[in-house]
């Protein structure tokens, strides 16, 4: 039994070092657990590089394109599971909403390989992607036509399925025009109005351009945006018809209603379909009908005619993505002639370096260039700011085109940038016509009369009669509203704000009052008051007020 003791020791050792190699074995197994994770590990995500573009098919649609420029092949059927991952695709709209896109029935080869482009069409059943356009496009009379996408910036998602990962967003804007046909031309706003001599939309009158269809004739009692409609267009209210041709915008997939009110018949296609027939000699009725509309523009037409009576024309819709029934007003046109040529400016007036924000107006323009005056390079921007930094008064030109001519506006002295003096620049003159200057001066402020010991205006003309006087500066405005300006004057008086009349006082009276008002944005706005006086007694009193500011006399006057 001597030998025990050491065998006990030799035992004791062995199972010492059967734990510390346990130990390791654990210890390496965290390890690899923590480098290489657990038994089920997350889903690894696919790598693709991708570019975008807007893409016209050979039939002349506009669709998008999405090249597979490197990285991994994926699939586009999400039921592997194996191999390569599957992805799908989801599109944020230019009209705030996301659309799913489905993977069209008859593609050829669901693995989206590096060098390969996938094509994201719009048809009557929505959002589609396909390999291969040509397929698609051949099946147009059983699959339903390929429809143009609308302009705009649009937003492919690109989803791992198997991951649930985004692996890419790839924004791709569709410029503002319409692909077909060889043709590029721009979607302008309103829709384009005819109006005929007969019931029966024959022997055209006019055409112009409306924002929206919410017309009645005077006699009606009804609501109207021209108040001597249709006589101002045509001369007449009765035994006329009108047609309304355009596109209608909608934003988001819903079910339309559209009210169509008219006095007399009145019918609504949209799609080249009849959606609504109000049809018959009546007085003025509402009919209404449903329309499921998917994202983009359709087509609409409007047609409508009076026999006697009373005449009326209005379009409302309705849907739960707009609320209750409202005029409609996302309606455009296709340009058909040259353009009109026009444009504005904030602010006109200021000192140096001045920035101008200049707003084209213009009809069916479909490209833009600006002459700013200052001999500083143009812009081909639709509404460009430009920064005048020296002083002077400065002509601007805007010339536009599109794809059937071109149109130029040149507004000379149109802005105007130096240094400024309070008070009007008044000139003073002998008769009534603005011609015999007798002197000038500043006037603080309009508030003359020849009555009470007044000295005004003999100490300018030497009379008290038969003179005219020109009051010219840049009023200075602190508040982006509507102002309201009384012009009161014995006898005959005018005001002009940034060369638009706002009020007409004219004609041989006693002291009489008019007012007129105008929105204007903070800064110097040109003022122009003239006035004469025949016999008799002499007034001019300028005045205005806002909603922020009390009746005063205007004493914020400068002039150069």
């Amino acid at each position: 039994m001597s030998g025990l003791p050491e065998y006990e020791d030799a035992l004791s050792e062995s199972i010492s070092v059967i734990l510390i190699i346990l130990l390791v074995l654990i210890a390496a197994l965290a390890v690899f657990i923590i480098l290489f994770g657990s038994a089920s590990p997350t889903e690894k995500s696919a790598f693709v590089a991708l570019r975008g573009e807007a893409y016209t098919t050979n039939s002349g649609n506009t669709t998008l394109a999405l090249l597979n420029m490197q990285g991994d092949p994926v699939s586009l059927d999400a039921t592997r599971t194996q191999g390569i991952s599957p992805v799908r695709f989801t599109l944020d709209t230019p009209f705030n909403t996301t659309e799913p896109v489905g993977i069209y029935p008859l593609i050829a080869d669901t693995t989206w390989q590096p060098g390969d482009t996938v094509f994201i069409y719009l048809d009557d059943g929505g959002y589609w992607a396909t390999d291969n356009m040509n397929t698609r496009i051949a099946r147009n009379l059983t699959s339903g036509q390929i429809r143009d996408m609308q302009s705009g910036t649009w937003k492919v998602k690109v989803i791992d399925t198997k991951a649930n990962l985004l692996i890419a967003t790839i924004p791709i804007t569709i410029p503002i025009t319409i692909r077909g046909n060889g043709s590029s031309m721009q979607y302008s706003p309103g829709i384009l109005g005819t109006y005929y001599n007969t019931q029966s939309w024959t022997s055209p009158l006019v055409t112009n351009i409306a924002s929206q269809i919410h017309f009645a004739d005077a006699s009606s009692g009804q609501a109207s945006d021209i108040s001597n409609w249709p006589v101002g267009y045509i001369g007449k209210a009765d035994s006329f018809s009108g047609k309304y041709d355009g596109l209608i915008r909608i934003d988001t997939t819903d079910d339309y209603t559209f009210y169509l009110t008219s006095d007399d018949g009145s019918y609504l296609d949209i799609d080249g379909s009849r959606v609504v027939d109000n049809g018959g000699l009546h007085s003025a009725q509402m009919k209404q009908a449903t329309v499921h509309l998917l994202p983009g523009y359709h087509p609409i037409t409007v047609t409508m005619y009076e026999n006697t009576g009373q005449a009326v024309i209005w379009l409302e819709c309705s849907a739960p993505s707009v609320g209750a029934h409202q005029i409609v007003t996302k309606l455009y046109h296709v340009p058909s002639t040259p353009p009109v040529a026009d444009f504005t400016a904030t602010p006109r007036a200021g000192t140096a370096p001045l920035v101008v924000q200049f707003t084209d107006a213009s009809a069916d323009a479909q490209s833009w260039s600006w002459d700013f005056g200052d001999g500083t390079p143009g812009s081909t921007a639709k509404n460009p700011a430009h920064t005048y930094t020296t002083g002077g008064s400065f002509n601007v030109t805007l010339a536009t085109t599109n794809s059937f001519g071109s149109a130029t506006s040149r507004k000379d002295n149109y802005i105007t940038i130096g240094s400024f003096v309070a008070g009007f620049s008044a000139s003073y003159y002998r008769g009534q016509t603005w011609t015999d200057l007798a002197g000038t001066r500043t006037d603080a402020q309009i508030q003359f009369s020849d009555q009470g010991g007044s000295t005004w205006p003999n100490d300018m003309v030497g009379r008290q009669e038969d003179f005219s006087v020109l009051w010219d500066g840049y009023l200075r405005v602190t508040t982006d509203t509507t102002y309201t300006f009384y012009l009161t004057s014995d006898d005959g008086s005018w005001l002009w704000a940034d060369e638009a009349m706002i009020i007409d006082n004219g004609g041989l009276h006693s002291a009489q009052e008019r007012t007129g008002s105008i929105h204007l944005t903070p800064g110097y706005h040109h003022i122009v008051v003239k006035m004469y006086e025949n016999t008799g007694q002499a007034v001019a009193r300028l005045e205005y007020s806002s909603p922020a500011l009390t009746r005063q006399y205007v004493t914020d006057a400068w002039h150069m």
